[in-house]
């Protein structure tokens, strides 16, 4: 298959080389203009970008709709003009029939100034104020930490990550705690625990809700088997450097899962 894919600099250079060495696909990135059309046209077109709610420099926005233009009949995975804001796409979870807690959100971003260093608006100054209230749900385990979980669902099937355990209850990945029992509870879950099969045609339910032909959910358990979905990524990293240099090795099948997950829901979208 042919692919153009349009993406935020440096994003999944691993799965790029899967894509071109284990399936023997066609891949470039369109960095420029001059990529629209090289080597050949595209079958499907991919986007790998943040939401453009998220985004100051519109570079690649402005590049991956001259893509579409380029070719209106070649279908796009997750064109960046249907992305949400992490505000609009909880509420719309919210409204899906589910077991599964929503926690509210509320975003707001405030321009201060239309103009910035260089003559644009820039993230980094002070002319540009965002601000991101999630509601706060105790998810804390028996043992004082956080787990959260990301699992990956595609429109064809879904496929788990990674489950972090953190002191803190902000979880993230360069945060993790690494201990044998942190790592036995990551290989359970990517061996298919947690998650049983009423649970995973949920996740299937909110990834119709939210438009979207793939999403990462992060997600906790509370104290009483509840599980809490604190949002849907549509741009999320699978597997970078520091998962080398942190001995994780033992979650590279799962990861090939995933790349398999998300090519064959690619070729669902093509053949649509």
């Amino acid at each position: 298959m042919r692919v153009a894919i349009v993406r935020r600099p440096g994003m999944r250079e691993d799965m790029l080389r899967w894509m071109r060495q284990g399936l023997g696909w066609t891949v470039w990135t369109v960095e420029g203009d001059a990529d629209i059309h090289s080597p050949d046209d595209p079958e499907l077109i991919v986007h790998w970008l943040q939401s453009p709610a998220k985004v100051v420099n519109p570079h690649y926005h402005l590049l991956a709709l001259r893509l579409e233009e380029a070719f209106p009949a070649v279908p796009t995975v997750n064109p960046s003009w249907r992305h949400l804001t992490r505000a609009e796409c909880m509420r719309r979870m919210s409204l899906v029939d589910s077991p599964f807690t929503i926690p509210r959100v509320i975003e707001d971003v405030i321009v201060k100034s239309n103009v910035g260093r260089g003559g644009v608006c820039t993230r980094h100054g002070a002319d540009i104020d965002r601000r991101v209230a999630i509601e706060y749900i105790d998810t804390r385990c028996e043992d004082g930490r956080w787990r959260k979980y990301r699992w990956v669902q595609t429109q064809v099937r879904g496929a788990p990550r990674h489950c972090i355990v953190s002191s803190d209850w902000q979880v993230h990945a360069e945060r993790r705690i690494e201990s044998p029992l942190a790592r036995s509870e990551d290989i359970e879950f990517l061996e298919g625990g947690v998650l049983g099969t009423p649970d995973i045609q949920e996740m299937e339910k909110l990834l119709l809700a939210t438009g979207y032909e793939d999403a990462a959910f992060d997600f906790s358990v509370d104290k009483e088997g509840r599980i809490v979905v604190w949002e849907a990524n549509v741009c999320y990293e699978l597997w970078t450097t520091t998962n080398g240099q942190r001995d994780h090795g033992y979650q590279r099948q799962a990861v090939e899962d995933i790349y398999l997950a998300l090519c064959e829901s690619y070729i669902h979208v093509a053949r649509r």
